[in-house]
């Protein structure tokens, strides 16, 4: 459905099919990350009940490592939809050292 929204919201004057593609297309990498995205919004406040304020420092410094480095190699890459997927990764990624952790 990611085409015929973006097509209905945004389609017009200077944004034209092609910038709805490309639109559609980094939407469909940023959809990748929701499940990342709110598994940490969950998860994080356990760690600050129980007054652990040192992994989470540990684990955002990791993910802003694997986040900047993703970030490199995907645009180069995939140009836009690079950043999109990267985001992505880094999310989900994120929501996988905050459980283990």
């Amino acid at each position: 459905m990611r085409v015929p929204i973006i097509r209905l919201l945004f389609e017009r004057g200077a944004f034209g099919p092609n910038a709805t593609h490309d639109t559609a297309l980094a939407l469909l990498f940023y959809s990748l990350g929701i499940l990342g995205y709110v598994g940490v919004k969950i998860i994080l406040p356990v760690f600050y009940s129980l007054e652990d304020t040192f992994t989470p420092a540990k684990i955002a410094l990791l993910i802003l490592v694997i986040s900047v480095f993703l970030d490199f190699v995907l645009v180069k890459l995939m140009k836009f939809s690079g950043l999109a997927l990267s985001i992505s990764v880094s999310n989900l990624s994120s929501l996988v050292f905050w459980y283990f952790f």
